[in-house]
């Protein structure tokens, strides 16, 4: 098969994310979401619609089990090196928070990357996936740390399954009053509990760390909050960035 280039392949937790490296940005992004499906039935749909690359760089979340399972699978399909991306404790500019950089997990690693390349100053990151992520970076490229908590269907799957609420598939999260029946007050709580998150890492990084952030909004889940954050958070810049990991798996993959 021919080669087109590098393959940059971001592996979440529920869907997947791929574009060819083009003159150091990103062609068209192909998204397949995957909750529930065989990764190899993934992996052999992604090859079956590609050319065989001339590398794959490869970020993934998932347990290494799965992971190795994904990676063979395109190994089998394509002759070419498929490189693992992991998270280092200081790299392309940042120097991350932790004391064990496996601890950090690739996608956010990747974030801040793409953040301190293309952003100057002080951010704050918040990525709403199938997990919410909220990490702060200091212009310097120091990592401060960040939290982590569900994302709005998690949040609502764990609300359904300690309850007897009757709502059969998550209310879309985008009441920001108070609720009058049980759909809008837990479309509200959802929304409301991303919001407050976010706002008080903002909070810290202001008051206790003595930043001036900007605040970038990245995910599937980011425009549900975007209005309201602004509303919530008079004064700070806030900027939606489309596909954050991807970006900064492009860094990883030529630096």
């Amino acid at each position: 098969m021919p080669s087109d280039g590098m393959l940059l392949i971001d592996l979440g937790n529920s869907s997947l994310k791929a574009a060819m490296l083009q003159q150091g940005g990103l062609g068209p992004i192909e998204r397949l979401a995957y909750a529930g499906a065989d990764l190899v039935d993934v992996a052999e749909s992604l090859a079956a619609q590609r050319t065989a690359p001339a590398a794959v760089s490869l970020a993934s979340v998932l347990p290494a089990v799965l992971t190795d399972m994904f990676r063979k699978t395109l190994a089998r399909r394509w002759a070419c090196p498929i490189r693992l991306v992991r998270t280092q404790s200081e790299a392309h500019g940042v120097r991350i928070a932790y004391a064990d950089a496996n601890r950090l997990g690739v996608d956010r690693w990747l974030a801040l990357i793409a953040a301190h390349r293309e952003h100057q100053g002080d951010v704050v990151i918040a990525d709403l996936g199938s997990a919410l992520t909220v990490d702060v970076l200091r212009a310097d490229g120091e990592h401060l740390g960040g939290v982590i908590a569900p994302g709005f269907a998690a949040m609502f799957a764990g609300l359904s399954a300690s309850t007897r609420f009757p709502a059969p598939t998550p209310p879309e999260p985008d009441h920001d009053d108070l609720g009058r029946d049980t759909g809008e007050g837990v479309s509200a709580g959802l929304l409301f509990a991303q919001i407050g998150a976010i706002r008080e890492v903002v909070r810290l990084a202001r008051e206790r760390h003595g930043l001036r952030p900007r605040l970038l909004l990245t995910g599937g889940d980011a425009a549900r909050v975007a209005r309201r954050l602004a509303e919530a958070l008079d004064g700070i810049e806030i900027e939606r960035v489309d596909d954050l990991v991807l970006r900064g798996l492009a860094i990883a993959a030529t630096g």
